[in-house]
């Protein structure tokens, strides 16, 4: 997974941007887009809105950046060549 510096990623409020989760997670924001998700690994677990590890989910900004900075997610975009 390309790695990036945090600062080269859009500053753009309305812009969601896509991470890849190390932790399961719940999206502070109401506005993210799940685009790969990952089944749970046991039937029952994972309620309240949790996305699971290794899923990929759209996030704005100010928040993926934080949890790119917090190591709990890394990016998931297409860097250009």
């Amino acid at each position: 997974m390309p790695k990036g510096n945090l600062n080269s990623i859009p500053a753009d409020e309305d812009r969601l941007f896509p991470v890849k989760l190390k932790r399961n997670y719940v999206p502070a924001s109401e506005i993210f887009e799940v685009t790969e998700a990952v089944a749970p690994p046991q039937i029952g677990v994972g309620t309240g809105g949790k996305i699971w590890a290794g899923s990929v989910v759209r996030l704005p900004v100010d928040e993926a950046r934080g949890l790119i900075a917090d190591k709990r997610a890394e990016r998931a975009d297409e860097l250009p060549a």
